[in-house]
């Protein structure tokens, strides 16, 4: 993401509010709360789905390379960037 998808507005309520130009709303205290809740979970799992695919590959390449091999290849493949455009 090139531009940034929040922003601060000094409108809605006493707290301010949260601009979203993806949803085009502008979002109270509660609703970033809320939304950043929901990302932390989302991160967790995402994270959980990692590490599976981490151990499952790890698991059948065991034969094939080493476990250093196999944590450098591991590696290269984070930094990819075609990770990055998710």
């Amino acid at each position: 993401m090139s531009e940034k998808r929040f922003q601060k507005t000094r409108i809605v309520d006493k707290w301010g509010g949260i601009y979203d130009s993806e949803t085009d709303k502008v979002l109270n205290v509660n609703d970033v709360e809320h939304k950043l809740n929901k990302q932390q979970d989302t991160i967790k799992s995402k994270d959980k789905q990692l590490e599976r695919l981490y151990n499952y590959f790890q698991d059948y390449l065991k034969d094939e390379m080493s476990g250093n091999a196999f944590s450098e290849m591991w590696d290269f493949v984070k930094e990819d960037e075609k990770w990055e455009d998710e």
